[in-house]
């Protein structure tokens, strides 16, 4: 009996791993390493392939595990929960020649509508070169229903979008010249930086950048329209080309409660910024 159930498991193993290679005959490995001494949550990593106009689905592994991914602008976005201080992850990319099957992941970790751009964590409002935070206090999408702003007064971020293109995707979405990650806070203004955010603080605290890293400009305390905790961030590189704003509300799901604690976040954010994971394809 134990014979024929060792039989039988090995051709199920066998049988589908066959299935899995016919269904993705395409593969490519890669390499994605943490350059950091220590630990990091919710990476997404995007891996340039060329033209994959001919790919009609994909799927990504690594030790067996299936990752969220998405295919997009010729290149596959992939989602890792965390990475160890230094770890070398490897994973194995599958190209298919079929549509997605019912392996394939369909939640949505980010959101484009309208004028406004969310992860799970946090929401913002863009609207005529200004940004705002929305009451986010769910998980859930906020978008496309009722919400309100907390900022008593908008920021301007001193560029006019023109042509606010939406591209609302699973892992990254973007609003123009501003995009977001799943799993992050932080939006990425890849526009003229002109961010202004005096006078909008109990406190202000300052970091000077280096050639090697992140500076930034926070500002915490009771700044909301419910009068209560609101941290926010603006972190720059040396050539401060770009910038990344990012809110911290103290009433969003396991939100940052205390200026402490947003400040290791803060710190940690611009560590990883200056250390952004490495992928090697293969």
């Amino acid at each position: 009996m134990r014979i024929i159930l060792i039989i039988f498991l090995y051709a199920t193993i066998v049988g589908c791993t066959q299935q899995r290679q016919n269904s993705y005959p395409y593969t490519v490995s890669a390499e994605i390493i943490n350059p950091l001494n220590e630990s990091r949550k919710d990476v997404v990593v995007s891996i340039s392939l060329g033209d994959t106009s001919h790919v009609q689905s994909v799927m990504v592994r690594s030790n067996e595990v299936q990752l969220v991914n998405e295919l997009r602008d010729n290149a596959v976005w992939l989602y890792l929960e965390n990475m160890k201080a230094n770890e070398k992850r490897k994973v194995t990319i599958y190209f298919g020649n079929d549509p997605p099957t019912a392996e394939t992941y369909t939640k949505k970790w980010t959101q484009a509508y309208g004028d406004g751009l969310e992860s799970e964590k946090v929401a913002y409002l863009i609207k005529d070169s200004t940004i705002n935070v929305i009451d986010k206090k769910t998980n859930d999408f906020m978008l496309m229903g009722n919400y309100e702003t907390i900022l008593k007064n908008a920021i301007s971020f001193g560029t006019t979008q023109n042509d606010k293109v939406i591209n609302d995707g699973t892992l990254h979405s973007s609003l123009g010249g501003v995009s977001i990650n799943a799993g992050s806070r932080l939006i990425l203004c890849d526009v003229e930086p002109a961010i202004d955010i005096n006078g909008l603080s109990v406190k202000v605290l300052a970091h000077q950048s280096t050639n090697d890293s992140y500076g930034y400009v926070a500002i915490y305390g009771k700044q909301s329209v419910y009068n209560d905790n609101l941290g926010l961030v603006v972190l720059f590189p040396a050539n401060r080309e770009y910038y990344y704003f990012g809110a911290a509300w103290e009433q969003e799901p396991k939100g940052i409660k205390n200026e402490a604690d947003f400040i290791k976040w803060v710190e940690k954010s611009a560590r990883e910024l200056a250390n952004p994971v490495i992928v090697n394809v293969k």
